[in-house]
């Protein structure tokens, strides 16, 4: 019987939230050759955070700047590490989908 372990991982602020992700990425991305990993954040100084997190650890992620970019990168399946910003999955046609 395989045994399977869950949990919560509880940060505070400055306990290393942001490296846990890029730990995670890598563990998720190297162990799933199909798999995609997408990080949405609520704040551009956040989303900036996390791309400068992940590029100072060698990876290359992409960040979109637009709701048409991020759409444009979730279709092709080389993009496998993304960040964004969560208003960036507004509807199209909307004014602001191109921001």
């Amino acid at each position: 019987m395989q045994q399977r372990r869950g949990g919560v991982i509880w940060h505070t602020q400055g306990s290393g939230k942001s490296i846990v992700m890029v730990l995670l990425a890598r563990w998720i991305l190297a162990n799933n050759s199909n798999a995609r990993v997408v990080i949405i954040t609520d704040r551009d100084e956040l989303d900036k955070q996390i791309e400068a997190v992940f590029g100072a650890a060698g990876e290359t992620i992409q960040r979109s700047s637009s709701g048409r970019e991020l759409m444009q990168a979730l279709n092709q399946p080389t993009t496998r590490l993304h960040c964004s910003l969560v208003h960036k999955f507004c509807v199209r046609g909307v004014d602001d989908f191109e921001t």
